[in-house]
């Protein structure tokens, strides 16, 4: 499901939150328990259920506090219920081994978060160490574009832009990124976007609708 091939995503989470409460209800070893707190809040998040999924990341790196991605999820969790905090994706990449397929989402976790909480440069950083990773992936090419933007880098703004078009001509518009991800419907989080990201992917042309 979080990889979003289920042809039925209405009707799996909740076949996958009782197969998975089932198993924490019996109870298992530590880290197959870690492993279905983690597998839970990813059917949370999923579902924009942001709180629920906190929980369940939290109980999970409780369990296993060296599993790089349930502190990257816990992460992304807090960032779109409007707290964002960097340490979190700082704990991911340290725990994250160099060629490990999540490593360009830490960075682009880690650039995003220094975005929102207004420090573009650092941002950059980020988001420039995640194209490096991989510079197949369209998102950072999309916040790098909003970074540009707020330092009035309209030139590299309309570059980074015109690369994550290419990769993912879907989210031509601010309206179509939000339709698109219901976890950023969290109007604290929005707000934060707004002051931030949004601002600067107008300055990049990225049109509201």
């Amino acid at each position: 499901m979080s990889d979003q091939w289920s042809p039925v995503l209405q009707e799996n989470p909740k076949r996958a939150e009782e197969l998975l409460k089932e198993l924490l209800n019996k109870g298992d070893t530590t880290m197959r328990m870690a492993a279905a707190h983690y597998e839970l809040g990813l059917v949370y998040q999923i579902q924009n259920r942001l709180a629920e999924a906190k929980a369940e990341f939290m109980r999970s790196i409780a369990l296993e506090p060296d599993n790089p991605r349930a502190h990257l999820h816990l992460g992304e969790t807090l960032m779109y219920l409007g707290n964002p905090d960097c340490h979190p994706f700082e704990k991911a990449i340290r725990l994250t081994k160099q060629e490990d397929d999540i490593t360009a989402m830490n960075y682009w976790a880690l650039g995003t978060c220094h975005l929102l909480l207004g420090d573009a440069d650092q941002g950059i950083v980020g988001l420039d160490k995640a194209l490096a990773a991989n510079d197949r992936f369209w998102v950072p090419y999309f916040y790098l574009a909003g970074a540009y933007g707020l330092k009035d880098n309209i030139d590299g703004a309309k570059s980074a832009l015109s690369q994550s078009l290419k990769r993912k001509p879907a989210v031509r518009s601010l309206a179509r990124m939000r339709s698109e991800n219901p976890w950023l419907s969290n109007q604290h989080y929005w707000d934060l976007q707004e002051d931030t990201l949004n601002r600067g992917l107008r300055q990049a042309g990225l049109p509201d609708h």
